[in-house]
């Protein structure tokens, strides 16, 4: 029929049914982080399993922590029916549940199948999406479904397909099965397909052959399962089992033969004999393939009355009576997610060792053969170093085409097989062997034979490769090229591999060659198979977007900052008495409102205008909420949490109510507005008087965060009612994962532009992934703050044998009593164990020494829970190497400190003969120069506009003190790190200015904060960041590190109206119709004047892109004394001309309105950005603003 590509049988295919992670040297970790490789991605990656389905409910494929799913996810998910054992949630056999928690499973912990194997254990991409598609049923699976499934996955949207089941063998041709064709379309939409290779056990038994499909084999790991036999005389033999039952006494055994035949029907106990059987021990032969016939076997054994089995395994396969490469394609997939699925294919069959623990060949089970490419392929998978295979054999689907055409398809076939206009005539004539495939097969070598492979760079840009041969025996290989330089990421080369027949060889060999950039393994007589590797030297909706979940960004502060820690936070000279009118809102976790960071003594009744609520919860309750005059009301927000959460509802949830349950909102309000508090302290650290930054300030609470995280429904409410209640600031220490999208795809930025609107500041929280372009919360109109250092250190020391002292940070104030010997953890496991598993520890070894352990996770709970861990394991103390040197002092449950990389190699040096004492921490100041921007916080470029500079400015976020809430851990205050630290010191900052200047908008205080902030340190010294030294530029600090006092007489001000933020979504591509959606109002783009990006009047000027020449047009209002003079003072960028005109600027009235322009002409092309600024210097105040170019 027209349109048919082939007509074939409706085929039954079989499945092809995991200490595998682990010993393939895989973190196990919940995110399966690689060190120094970022796979955070990998919640953008979808795995489709073509199976017997999934168990929805099973820990592996819970979905705490997870994102929303991806936008671009097209699928359903078909419940079933509902209220009946059918029925099926998206977040029966067991096969499907098993391969997809292999491959993209949870962490689990205490996994265990009747207490063997008991540890935790994960997926390979366990971060990964899975969609099920159930083709597969109690007695098979059948084309039709499987071709079904296939279609489905392809339009839903999934990056990789997982197929754990094939013909059976010998195979059909391409075309004559579903898993091939579907497969082949697969690979056309750019989705890779990986495959089992079948469980035959036989020379040339291997299916699902098709060149665009992965095919995987077996392999072992070094974990068994194992049953021993005591014998009569006291001998023990190892068998291998999963049987856990005990025997009470011993018994004789018999043979199966004595009561039957050793072949036994295995489905039938009525062919034993009981009389014999009963009460001994039976043993019998298994020479079938199948593993259920041993289960049945041994049921049919114990039903005519044995004690036990004993099965002679004739097969020799090691199966403990009881499918890993689609979890990591989905890793490669995370980390490269442009590559095709040759691409990916090509790096993990390249990248592949053929070699096993202890350096020496891998062999065949049971036989100990040494292991050809027709066992083992290309080798046994390497996890690690798939991520970087530096280059790939890439083939795309014309690729493919011109394979079918060499195997003999004509221009029909090809048509009905692409659906498109492709044809074989048209196409240059190819060989099967012109497939640019990471593998060469020559099959019939007649004397010589040329193959042309194309490889491409992705690794370093500027890379060599020299091709080392191992050639097969009797054959003569040459490489031409043999070495292959590479310019450029991306740049294709291509070689030639020539074969000459010297010595016929009459048997399969393979050679091995250890360190090889380029290795050839030869194999059989007539048959040559050659794997390659290489390694180098609705109206009136403004936007629809996902229920996103947004991260919590996470006090010798203020007294580092200059300001008074005194109950009011007065200012000499300066009046700021007006601060219990000023109004600040915190969405956020809530608060605790007995902490006595929040009393309301002595503070005068709520102002008139305020139109809040006070949510009180359940009274009588744990979630029982009050408000007083300090905290003046208190909103919680659960549709959007509990609409993704799913079932968990209020059975999960602490306290319904505004309390705050985790401590993250109870600290950020106290650093911006809380208290006057004496005697402060964190476990004896810290000790002193604290308070936030306008002690005197209301604070209203809109808890939108919970424990797993804040949604932006929850956030979208909470910022409606906050500009609804009367609020004058909003604090927002929370944000999107970088790269953000777009301005109005995420909650945060869509309610502080209507907040800002309204005459509303919103300060926020820059994020802390620590990485070049990674800010967050980038819009305009907000106040965006990076995190900073100060000048006190929680150090705790560590004693040496020979008297040395190595400083380190730590929050465990624990004291040791004697000195005990230190040793590395590689001794007791490997230095990045999992923070999860004690397991992974040896007790003998580690119990009452310090255990020096190495961290390079992101997370500042992971150090926690590694301390715990060690602890649990026996030891008395623990050094941790921060790889990250980020100076973030951590808790311990044991005594513990942690050290930067070059200490800890110093240690590591000492501790195979040393004895060491850690003491407990302590508080020091003035130890390093301060401030410094922390080595977490967040940098720019803006990635949405790269004219807007982001952050804007930097304040303290290093080790933090502040108030806590007492339902986690029992404690009143805490010590934390973040720019959810830094973003409420700006905030405490922006309500004394608000309370001196109560008429100053949004833009006006943003503007005094920004330009009096300073680049110097406490030395005056230029401001550099951690850990390196390296300068810091705008991309660090923003404009400088907030300055609590000069902020507050800023002298003249870069003010913005709301007009002007719609001028400027206007200049980035905002039409009529959308800016009315946003604004609401009347407002146009076709009937406003066309600007530039860079018109808004920003207190920075970011170029991103100086072609020649550039100018650009700022306006300043005085706000200082009436008769003022400001004279313009450049230092340009480096290459870059500045002028500014006027150079000077006389203002004659308070309020008065100034022009200048900044013209960039480029003198000599400067690399990357450069960085420069224009200060304002007038008798009684000065002003800068950064100058950021990229020619």
């Amino acid at each position: 029929m027209p349109g048919v590509v082939s007509v074939f049988p409706n085929k039954k295919r079989s499945l092809h049914t995991t200490h595998s992670w682990d010993f393939m040297g895989l973190s196990t970790n919940a995110e399966a982080e690689i060190p120094g490789l970022s796979t955070k991605n990998q919640e953008n990656v979808i795995v489709g399993f073509i199976d017997t389905g999934i168990w929805p409910e099973s820990p592996s494929f819970r979905d705490h922590g997870m994102p929303p799913v991806p936008k671009r996810w097209r699928g359903q998910c078909q419940r079933g029916v509902v209220n009946s054992p059918s029925s099926f949630t998206c977040n029966s056999s067991g096969h499907g549940s098993h391969t997809a928690s292999i491959a993209a499973g949870r962490l689990v912990r205490n996994m265990t199948f009747r207490g063997l194997g008991t540890g935790s254990g994960r997926g390979g991409a366990p971060m990964a999406r899975i969609a099920v598609y159930k083709a597969c049923w109690d007695y098979g699976c059948y084309d039709a479904d499987i071709l079904a499934a296939f279609d489905d996955a392809i339009s839903d949207g999934v990056d990789i397909i997982s197929v754990s089941l094939g013909p059976n063998y010998p195979q059909g041709g391409y075309f004559s099965d579903a898993i091939s064709i579907g497969s082949f379309h697969a690979t056309s939409k750019g989705i890779l397909v990986v495959s089992s290779a079948g469980n035959a056990g036989r020379q040339g038994s291997a299916t699902n052959l098709a060149p665009w499909m992965l095919t995987v084999a077996a392999g072992t790991t070094d974990r068994s399962f194992v049953s021993y036999i005591r014998l009569e005389n006291g001998t023990f033999i190892m068998g291998e089992s999963l049987s856990t039952h005990h025997m009470k006494t011993s018994v004789r055994t018999i043979s199966a033969s004595e009561a039957n035949a050793g072949f036994f029907t295995p489905y039938q106990s009525s062919s034993l004999d009981r009389t014999k059987v009963r009460g001994k021990i039976l043993v019998c032969r298994h020479a079938e393939d199948s593993y259920e016939s041993r289960i049945s076997k041994s049921m049919n054994v114990k039903k005519a009355g044995a004690a036990g089995m004993i099965l002679i395994d004739e097969m020799g396969d090691h199966v403990a009576s009881q499918f890993v490469l689609p979890g990591i394609a989905a890793l490669v997939k995370s980390l490269h997610p442009s590559w095709s699925p040759s691409a990916i294919k090509s790096a993990i069959m390249t990248t592949a060792t053929v070699l096993d623990t202890k350096r020496k060949t891998i062999k065949t089970d049971p036989n100990g053969r040494i292991a050809t490419p027709f066992d083992l392929g290309s080798g046994f998978m390497d996890p690690i170093k798939v991520l970087n295979p530096g280059i790939i054999f890439d083939a795309q689907p014309e690729d493919y085409k011109s394979f079918l055409c060499s195997i003999g398809y004509d221009d029909r076939s090809l048509h009905l097989v692409t659906g498109d206009n492709s044809t074989c005539s048209h196409r240059a004539s190819s060989s099967v062997t012109s497939l640019n495939y990471p593998a060469i097969t020559v099959p019939c070598l007649k004397k010589s034979y040329l193959v042309t492979r194309t490889v491409t760079n992705v690794g370093n840009p500027r890379s060599t490769y020299r091709a080392i041969v191992s050639a097969p025996r009797g054959i003569n290989v040459t490489v031409n090229p043999e070495v292959i330089v590479f310019e450029n990421y991306g740049a294709v080369k291509t070689f030639t591999v020539s074969f000459h027949v010297d010595v016929p060889p009459p048997v399969a060999a393979r050679k091995q060659q250890h360190v090889r950039p380029l290795a050839l393994f030869g194999a059989p007589r007539t048959r040559k198979s050659l794997p390659l590797f290489l390694f180098p030297e609705m109206p009136g909706v403004v936007s629809v977007f996902p229920n996103k979940k947004r991260s919590l960004h996470t006090t010798h502060s203020w007294d580092f900052m200059g300001l008074s820690t005194n109950a009011e936070a007065e200012i000499p000279g300066l009046s700021t008495k007006n601060q219990e009118n000023v109004i600040v809102g915190f969405i956020d976790t809530g608060i605790w409102p007995e902490s006595p960071s929040f009393r309301d003594h002595g503070m005068p009744p709520v102002p008139k205008r305020w139109r809040g609520q006070c949510q009180r919860g359940v009274v009588n309750s744990p979630s029982s909420f009050t408000c007083n005059r300090k905290i003046i009301g208190g909103r919680y927000y659960l549709n959007g949490f509990q609409t993704e959460e799913g079932g968990s509802g209020k059975t999960t949830i602490t306290f319904i109510s505004p309390r705050d349950s985790s401590g993250h909102g109870s600290h950020t309000a106290s650093i911006a507005a809380g208290r006057l508090v004496r005697n402060m302290t964190f476990r004896g650290l810290g000790t002193g008087s604290g308070r936030g930054g306008a002690p005197m300030a209301r604070i209203a609470v809109y808890k939108a965060c919970w424990d797993y995280g804040c949604y932006d429904a929850d956030i979208l409410a909470a910022f409606d009612d906050a500009i609804s209640d009367g609020v004058d600031i909003i604090s927002v220490s929370l944000g999107p994962n970088y790269p953000q999208g777009g301005y109005f795809s995420d909650a945060i930025s869509i309610g502080s532009f209507h907040a800002t609107s309204k005459g509303i500041l919103v300060v926020s929280s820059a994020g802390n992934a620590g990485r070049q372009g990674s800010a967050t919360n980038l819009a305009p109109w907000m106040l965006t703050v990076a995190a900073g250092t100060t000048d006190r250190s929680f150090v705790s020391y560590i004693r040496l044998e020979n008297g040395t002292f190595i400083m380190g940070e730590s929050l465990s104030t624990h004291h040791m009593k004697t000195s005990v010997r230190t040793i590395s953890a590689s001794e007791a496991n490997a230095g990045f164990f999992t923070p999860y598993q004690s397991s992974s520890l040896d007790r003998t070894k580690v119990r009452g020494k310090i255990l020096v352990c190495r961290h390079a996770e992101d997370s500042y709970e992971s150090r926690i829970s590694k301390s715990m861990n060690v602890k649990k394991a026996g030891a008395a103390g623990m050094i941790l190497i921060d790889e990250m040197g980020d100076h973030v002092a951590s808790q311990f449950v044991l005594p513990g400190t942690s050290i930067g990389k070059e200490m800890g190699d110093r240690i590591l040096s000492y501790t195979s003969s040393t004895s060491t004492m850690i003491l407990p921490a302590k508080t020091i100041t003035g130890f390093r120069d301060a401030p410094q921007v922390a080595a977490f916080s967040s940098r720019g470029p803006n990635s949405l506009t790269p004219e807007i500079l982001k952050p804007d400015v930097t304040a303290p976020g290093l080790n933090i003190l502040a108030a806590w809430s007492p339902a986690k851990n029992n404690m009143h205050f805490n010590i934390l790190s973040g720019t959810s630290m830094a973003c409420p010191h700006v905030t405490g900052i922006a309500a004394l200015v608000k309370s001196l200047h109560p008429s100053w908008s949004p833009s006006a205080i943003k503007s005094a904060i920004m330009t009096t902030a300073t680049v110097l340190d406490t030395k005056r010294k230029t401001i550099k960041t951690d850990p390196n030294g390296r300068i810091a530029t705008p991309f660090d600090l923003g404009s400088g590190f907030m300055d609590p006092i000069k902020v507050l007489n800023p002298g003249i001000i870069f003010d913005a109206q709301p007009e002007d933020y719609k001028s400027f979504l206007c200049s980035i591509g905002y039409d009529d119709r959308s800016l009315h959606l946003v604004t609401g109002d009347n407002s146009t783009c076709s009937h406003r004047a066309s600007s530039s990006v860079t018109s808004l009047n920003y207190p920075a000027i970011t170029v991103p892109c100086l072609k020649k020449s550039y100018l650009v047009t700022r306006t300043v209002t005085n706000v200082g004394n009436p008769r003022s003079t400001y004279r313009a003072i450049v230092s340009a960028p480096r290459g870059i001309n500045v002028t500014v005109n006027p150079e000077v600027i006389v203002f004659e009235n308070y309020g008065a309105v100034k022009t200048f322009t900044v013209s960039f002409h480029v003198d000599v092309p400067p690399p990357g950005y450069a960085f420069g600024s224009l200060s304002w210097h007038g008798r009684d105040a000065q002003l800068t603003m950064p100058l950021v170019v990229k020619v």
